[in-house]
């Protein structure tokens, strides 16, 4: 019985002393874009190390990685020390909605072999809206279609009557 409490209390006191977690803290949380067709947008990524240790951290695209340009997407900070990454993005094909996610990771630079990465996933929302032009004209149409639909109808109907 002595030597399992012993045993336990070991390992109680090393497992601290053996993992060395990275943390990063990073805002906005989520990037919502709001854009026309054809047009580009950028906003900045604030990344900051609150570990002692110097790490590495790299910024990637997960989903529509085509639309979404990360600069710079690698990098390393000392402790405490906050970057601002550029994340740019192009406008998707009219009326779509495009989710994405930034995937960020840091891993600490450091010679023990049982150091830990930390990662974290952003949301990217991508709203392409349509042109002004198109929705304004929309009521139009749909009038004109409309009374196209009535005539053929008047016409169709008068047709019949002339043929009895």
């Amino acid at each position: 019985m002595k030597n399992a409490f012993k045993v336990v209390l070991l390992t109680c006191l090393l497992i601290p002393t053996l993992a060395f977690a990275a943390g990063i803290q990073v805002y906005p949380s989520r990037m919502d874009f709001e854009l026309k067709p054809g047009q580009q947008d950028a906003k900045f990524l604030t990344i900051s190390n609150p570990t002692s240790d110097i790490q590495l951290f790299e910024v990637r695209a997960e989903g529509f990685s085509q639309l979404i340009r990360i600069e710079p997407a690698s990098f390393t900070l000392e402790s405490g020390e906050k970057k601002n990454v550029q994340i740019s993005v192009k406008s998707p094909l009219s009326g779509q909605t495009i989710a994405a996610e930034l995937t960020l990771t840091g891993k600490p630079l450091t010679e023990n072999s049982l150091s830990i990465g930390a990662g974290v996933k952003i949301p990217v929302i991508i709203n392409s809206q349509e042109s002004e032009g198109v929705s304004k004209n929309k009521p139009a149409i749909l009038a004109l279609m409309i009374l196209v639909f009535i005539g053929l109808l008047y016409y169709s109907n008068k047709r019949d009557k002339l043929n009895k």
